[in-house]
């Protein structure tokens, strides 16, 4: 929801991320109100570290332009 981004994220299993349909759409970093959309090349690496990890909650290094994330590196978050 737009209220709250973050908390409404945390009840969005992996099980749903996996589907090729969620995959398709693109993922994204949400971060309190703040949601940053993957570019293609950080989609497929959110995409192969789900396939490896079971946690939705993660650490993510890369850069932002406008809205736009693009990973460098993606982790369990500790």
């Amino acid at each position: 929801t737009k209220d709250d981004p973050e908390t409404a994220a945390t009840a969005h299993p992996k099980s749903c991320a996996i589907k090729p349909a969620c995959a398709a759409s693109g993922y994204c970093l949400i971060s309190g109100k703040k949601q940053l959309k993957f570019d293609d090349a950080s989609n497929k690496m959110a995409k192969e570290y789900f396939e490896k990890n079971d946690s939705t909650k993660v650490s993510v290094k890369g850069t932002v332009k406008d809205d736009m994330l693009t990973v460098t590196s993606i982790e369990a978050a500790k």
